[in-house]
């Protein structure tokens, strides 16, 4: 249900003297600004009201919990989608609890992290995934915005952050538990979940018995005709791989994106559904340190 992506961060200026692929801003030093003190100022401004976004899909968000050192900052942003009414019913029971009105929206917390080292031109967005949808998109754009008014132009990338030599261990020696095909879109189950209004479902394939698993995560991903096809069904076919007690979750549907999500609900402490606030905090840190070694940027 929660997970975390990674992003490798980095912003262009290509008026940076030397070679093309050399011409990336120091984190620290960003025309002069910190990337910390601008992801500071922009969430300042979002942290008492709902900020909404009205074009197209019509949505809400504000900051939350927000944290930082010189060389991170961390917290919550809240985000939601309004815009039609509809009604919470007890899943137990079954009986209407509430009447959703159309300017009502369901907030769910994304815990987001960023993290830079000095003098590095690299370094790491990490975002919540709950039911394996985030914020990357909705946080990235936004930000965005505001980045180009403080920088005079400049745009910070957000990559999907793969490292070949923490993944072949993985790749060669991973057991495959689960497959899923997220926001499935075929059939009887996708029109119960366009009745559910604000919902999605996601189809999960399991191994018939107990313990077992479909194969090496390098054997499941060369299974490209059985990939294709599953492909047809919805936005995105991941596999669910295990090494050494952990758990993470693969893109077998893109070659771009090959670590989609790190599975945590294992190892953080989750009260009503929800990771608790220090626990993400500690676990992304974790997986932070991991990654740091792999930046040679």
């Amino acid at each position: 249900m929660h997970s975390i992506s990674p992003y490798l961060i980095k912003t262009y200026d290509r008026n940076l003297a030397g070679p093309h692929d050399e011409k990336y801003c120091s984190l620290d030093k960003i025309r002069g600004n910190n990337l910390i003190d601008v992801v500071d100022q922009f969430t300042a401004i979002f942290i008492d009201t709902f900020s909404k976004v009205e074009e197209g899909e019509k949505k809400s968000f504000k900051f939350s919990d927000i944290n930082r050192t010189d060389t991170e900052i961390y917290g919550y942003m809240q985000f939601g989608v309004y815009g039609n009414a509809s009604e919470i019913h007890n899943i137990s029971s079954g009986e209407k609890v509430y009447d959703k009105k159309v300017d009502e929206s369901d907030i769910n917390k994304f815990f987001f992290y960023f993290k830079i080292l000095p003098g590095s031109r690299a370094g790491f967005f990490f975002s919540q995934n709950i039911h394996g949808n985030g914020i990357k998109s909705e946080f990235s754009k936004k930000f965005n915005e505001f980045y180009k008014n403080k920088t005079k132009g400049l745009n910070l990338q957000f990559n999907p952050f793969s490292s070949k030599n923490l993944l072949k261990d993985w790749y060669e020696n991973a057991n495959v538990k689960e497959i899923k095909i997220n926001e499935f879109s075929a059939g009887h189950v996708k029109e119960i979940a366009d009745q559910l209004h604000e919902s999605f479902a996601e189809v999960t394939f399991k191994p018939t018995k107990r313990n077992s698993f479909f194969g090496k995560l390098s054997e499941v991903k060369g299974k490209s005709d059985i990939i294709t096809i599953l492909s047809q069904y919805g936005k995105k076919v991941s596999a669910v791989a295990e090494l050494n007690g952990k758990k993470r979750t693969f893109s077998l549907s893109s070659e771009g994106e090959p670590l989609s999500a790190i599975e945590i609900d294992e190892v953080v402490d989750i009260i009503d559904g929800n990771p608790t606030f220090d626990s993400m905090e500690t676990e992304v840190r974790k997986i932070s340190e991991e990654f740091q070694g792999e930046l040679d940027f």
